[in-house]
């Protein structure tokens, strides 16, 4: 009978969570602790049963605490960096035994997120049971957010969109407008199958098209511009 502590580090943006544990009912993983360690930096600690080896312990737990990071950057709706291994202790009758690795994380600008119990509970509960369909659509979302450059942040969100509307441009719109009435709609003209039609776009189809395909008239410098400007609610509407 042993127990083992695994853990790993990652950079969240102006996070400060004290120390939560999320249960996670595994036959060799009983649950894992999150928390600020460092301005930007928190650790992920998984309590581990009867794993005797670094190697196999990493196999199980690789997996899960980038799932994990990717399921707390969505719930927040902010950048969380990928995790990097940090430490394996092995607990064992004659002792324990320690393998380490060296951590170095880039820091941003920090925007402060403290949790109140109420938001904690609330965490635990959403990083122990997401209510989502799909973690693969998780993983996009929480890609996006890393996204240093605001325009490629912007077009992986919109693809993403994309994906869960089904590849259409028009029921991109309808979800757009589902979750936001009071978007700003343009009509453009454009020349489908030989013909001049007025379509309906909302703003953020708008930019994404003029970025994207060739438009007459269009400044690609004010629509970068108005991309920066509209991101953040794109961003919760995606989410």
């Amino acid at each position: 009978m042993s127990e083992g502590k695994i853990s790993y580090s990652f950079g969240c943006n102006g996070l400060e969570l004290k120390a939560v544990d999320i249960p996670l009912e595994l036959d060799l993983v009983s649950f894992v602790t999150i928390e600020t360690v460092d301005d930007d930096i928190l650790k992920a600690t998984f309590t581990t049963k009867n794993i005797y080896s670094e190697e196999k312990a990493r196999d199980i737990t690789d997996k899960l605490v980038e799932r994990l990071t990717e399921r707390l950057s969505f719930y927040l709706n902010i950048a969380v960096k990928k995790p990097v291994f940090h430490s394996f202790v092995l607990q064992k009758m004659e002792g324990s035994q320690k393998s380490t690795a060296s951590v170095r994380l880039d820091a941003k600008i920090r925007i402060v997120i403290k949790p109140d119990e109420e938001k904690r509970n609330a965490i635990i509960s959403f990083l122990k049971n997401p209510r989502v369909g799909k973690d693969l659509l998780l993983s996009e979302f929480a890609f996006s957010l890393n996204q240093s450059d605001f325009l490629s942040k912007f077009m992986l969100l919109y693809n993403l969109i994309l994906q869960i509307t089904g590849d259409s441009q028009k029921l991109v719109d309808e979800t757009i407008k589902k979750y936001d009435p009071s978007v700003i709609v343009t009509i453009t003209k454009r020349k489908l199958h030989g013909k001049i039609k007025e379509v309906e776009e909302t703003i953020y189809t708008k930019l994404r098209n003029e970025i994207a395909h060739k438009r007459d008239g269009v400044n690609k410098q004010e629509a970068i511009k108005n991309i920066k400007d509209n991101l953040p609610q794109f961003t919760k509407i995606v989410r």
